[in-house]
């Protein structure tokens, strides 16, 4: 799966670099550009830090966002059309 959430800097600083890391590789599988893609085969929370190196204008800076993959839920469908949801 992918998320785009990208981060911005404010004011804008042109020619600025945001770099990304997560914390847990196991569920954010590449980070590239701000895109996140992260497993849907294992279940967890990851943080992305996004940072900013600062300049000689402005200071470094960095933000976090929290990822949560968990089971997706199923269903099952009787054959008298009924259906049942188990987490």
């Amino acid at each position: 799966m992918i998320s785009n959430n990208l981060a911005t800097l404010s004011p804008v600083i042109d020619g600025a670099v945001i770099t990304y890391e997560t914390d847990n590789t196991d569920i954010v599988t590449n980070i590239e550009n701000g895109v996140v893609t992260y497993s849907t085969e294992k279940t967890g929370i990851a943080t992305i830090t996004a940072k900013y190196a600062g300049d000689e204008t402005y200071k470094a800076s960095e933000a976090k966002y929290t990822i949560t993959v968990t089971k997706a839920l199923t269903s099952v469908a009787f054959a008298d059309g009924t259906n049942r949801t188990y987490t």
